[in-house]
């Protein structure tokens, strides 16, 4: 896991926010980052791109 610098920038294009997954910046929107659903308003820490290849492995699902 890659956690430099900020969790958050402003810049040109607007908001960003940092995976704490993959450690890149995407644009803080619902395009790259899923809505909490514990926190209202507030965006999931790891980017969409990371969340389906972590749930691709084989055994994410699996029932002991």
């Amino acid at each position: 896991m890659q956690r430099d610098g900020p969790t958050h920038a402003s810049d040109e294009i607007g908001e960003e926010k940092r995976c704490l997954t993959c450690g890149e910046l995407w644009p803080a929107d619902s395009e790259f980052f899923f809505a909490s659903k514990s926190r209202h308003g507030a965006l999931m820490s790891s980017c969409i791109a990371c969340m389906k290849e972590r749930r691709s492995r084989p055994g994410y699902n699996r029932v002991a």
